[in-house]
């Protein structure tokens, strides 16, 4: 049994959540090596260390290729690896800061920091989000902040971001342009202009969804002095060392199967969850197919995702006589990366909450204790003046309001008290012994109360009136406030600082 995390996303500007706390991080990794390296776990009659020897052997250079393939000059290291990994998208802030801390911790260690791109999982169509209005270089009605949207249109939908191309006529390839008259009143100039500008040199215009959104990443990351290893996980899974992975997987998999979904249930079970696809769903069983936690697809399929099954009576994959992909799913991605390939591991929240599963599969799969991973996320807000009512004032004058209508009496000064105060307290103070001495000490009360409430009509309808405009600046502020805006419209200088002292060995908090 484990104790679930009770985990919060930052709210303030520039605050960070970081799990254990930074100082704990490389104490953490030491104590990860000494595990992995006692452990006498073994993987299909293989001890985990030679697992880990062939691992690194395989991935390391394949992350090296990949980089040289895109004009980097990346060299190998020796020592440790600390990982890290996320979809191709346009994070915020908050969640790229990861790269940043993998650098960081990497220097701090003299370790390899290696980067996946989760380009397995299914890629939503992009869509940009951003605060606008309509004049001015910060908003002065409230009402008109409003939550603007720009989709980046791809060829096809519901496939997994290794497939995924931007259409042709895509807003992506003249994104400053389609946003310049959106942008016009915002008071700094954000990134993305540069980062178009800058990149059209080496051919923004490809239909590839990964290789654009990773190149622009990249571009600022070593600007900032962040040089991390990087592997998209479909090369990943194509490598001997992943094969073997999912082979052994499926030569255990009746055992496998009970493990997965007992880990599952029990993590419902603690976060008190009733959905049967949080945070995995489970693995499914039909006779003798057994339903294995990765992905398969192929051209047949038009590259939609598919359940692996694993025929425990043919000792083969259904579909495997086709040309398809096997990729991992979440879970699996993060056992094999914890266990054969990492020292260390740094999670966001949602990747943080749910590999609490993964922890409790290694348990119960290879009886060995886990090696620990960190949580980190930040936020960082929108350099926009904001509007001045904050949600605690808010709440105070929708008291006020309320206390106007039902207490008017609370707020009347005259002297000598009205009449009607003098009945309603003596009304109060009675206390009829039958149902009917209630109901008209009830009725009593209730007129009593209107007839208090217009001597104070003028004051509640000023009341009611600030309370909308509270109303509208603390939902403006909501908007302008927002903590998942892609990185691409903060402005540089900005980004730079909340980043790039995460990539040295001891960061500013």
């Amino acid at each position: 049994m484990w104790t679930p995390r009770r985990l919060r996303a930052p709210q303030q500007d520039r605050e960070c959540l970081a799990q254990p706390p930074w100082q704990q991080w490389e104490a953490l990794c030491q104590a990860n090596q000494q595990l992995l390296t006692a452990a006498e776990a073994r993987l299909a009659g293989r001890p985990l260390s030679e697992w880990r020897a062939q691992a690194r052997a395989e991935l390391l250079p394949a992350a090296r290729k990949y980089l040289l393939a895109g004009g980097e000059t990346v060299s190998l290291a020796s020592g440790p690896i600390v990982l890290a990994g996320h979809q191709p998208e346009f994070s915020h802030a908050g969640v790229w800061i990861k790269n940043f801390a993998l650098h960081g911790l990497a220097r701090r260690l003299a370790a390899v920091p290696l980067n996946l791109i989760v380009d397995n999982d299914l890629a939503p169509t992009p869509t940009l989000r951003f605060p606008t209005w309509p004049n001015g270089p910060r908003p002065s009605d409230p009402r008109e902040v409003r939550l603007a949207t720009l989709p980046l249109e791809l060829v096809t939908n519901d496939v997994p971001y290794e497939e995924a191309q931007f259409a042709p006529d895509s807003a992506f390839h003249r994104l400053p342009q389609r946003l310049g008259p959106l942008l016009a009143s915002w008071p700094f100039e954000p990134i993305l202009v540069e980062s178009w500008a800058s990149a059209s040199a080496w051919k923004l215009d490809w239909p590839d969804l990964t290789s654009n959104v990773t190149r622009l990443r990249r571009f600022w990351e070593r600007q900032w002095n962040c040089h991390n290893l990087e592997l998209p996980v479909s090369r990943l899974a194509e490598t001997p060392v992943f094969r073997q992975f999912l082979a052994a997987i499926a030569a255990d998999h009746a055992r496998f199967h009970t493990i997965y979904n007992r880990a599952v249930e029990t993590y419902r079970r603690l976060h008190r969850l009733r959905s049967r696809n949080h945070p995995v769903p489970l693995l499914r069983r039909e006779g003798e197919l057994w339903e294995l936690p990765f992905w398969c697809w192929s051209a047949q399929t038009q590259f939609r995702r598919q359940p692996l099954w694993y025929d425990g009576t043919r000792q083969c994959f259904r579909g495997e006589e086709n040309p398809t992909k096997i990729r991992p799913r979440a879970l699996t991605l993060t056992l094999f990366a914890r266990l054969c390939l990492g020292d260390c591991f740094i999670h966001g929240i949602g990747g943080g909450k749910y590999d609490e599963v993964t922890d409790a599969i290694i348990r119960d799969w290879l009886g060995i204790e886990p090696p620990r991973y960190i949580i980190l996320s930040g936020t960082l807000h929108l350099p926009i003046a904001g509007f001045r009512t904050t949600a605690e004032q808010l709440v105070r004058q929708e008291r006020l309001v309320r206390d106007l209508y039902w207490t008017p009496e609370r707020y009347l000064h005259d002297q000598p008290p009205p009449e009607e105060l003098t009945r309603k307290l003596a009304w109060i103070a009675e206390h009829p012994p039958d149902r009917a001495g209630r109901r008209a000490r009830y009725r009593q009360l209730v007129e009593l109360t209107q007839r208090l409430r217009q001597r104070v009509d003028q004051l509640r309808v000023d009341a009611e009136a600030v309370l909308q405009r509270m109303r509208a600046e603390v939902s403006a502020n909501a908007l302008l406030k927002r903590r998942d805006y892609p990185w691409l419209f903060h402005p540089k200088t900005q980004l730079a600082e909340f980043l790039a002292p995460w990539a040295d060995a001891a960061p500013p908090l």
